[in-house]
């Protein structure tokens, strides 16, 4: 998968990327933190067929995406997930 695009933020004082990767048929979000995955959540979205994937990735749901992924870390989900 290609990357596409990152989206840094930052939460308790540590730095992550919501990384957006993609192929030709699938776009995938998740949430890195120095250059490894922060969690073990990701979010798919297979592309349909004939669909410019420009129009997806400026689409308001991918924005949602991305704000969820957000979110993810700062409720700590993965964290209640696991343990």
């Amino acid at each position: 998968m290609e990357l596409i695009k990152t989206y840094p933020f930052e939460f308790d004082d540590e730095k992550y990327e919501v990384r957006i990767y993609h192929n030709d048929k699938l776009i995938n979000v998740a949430v890195f933190k120095e250059n490894h995955p922060a969690t073990g959540i990701r979010h798919q979205i297979q592309i349909p067929e004939g669909m410019e994937i420009e129009k997806i990735l400026n689409s308001d749901s991918m924005n949602h995406f991305i704000e969820l992924s957000k979110k993810e870390i700062s409720d700590n989900l993965w964290y209640n997930l696991a343990s």
